[in-house]
């Protein structure tokens, strides 16, 4: 899995992964602090519900699709 990369401390960065994700694409999300390993996965439009965007606590990357 490779990650598009996107400054997301930008308003523009986050535009362009929101962007991304009503596009069709493959977010992958990490929460900060500790223990990470309890909020993190990915997600895509497809899923049920709507992403929170909660920028300060969750690290969010596009997944990029690779062609065979």
């Amino acid at each position: 899995m490779s990650l598009e990369k996107i400054d997301t401390s930008t308003t523009a960065g986050k535009v362009r992964v929101m962007q991304a994700y009503l596009d069709g694409a493959t977010i992958k999300y990490r929460g900060h602090g500790r223990p990470r390993s309890l909020l993190r996965g990915t997600f895509t439009r497809d899923d049920p519900g709507q992403p929170l965007w909660s920028w300060s606590d969750i690290d969010y990357s596009v997944v990029q699709e690779v062609a065979e």
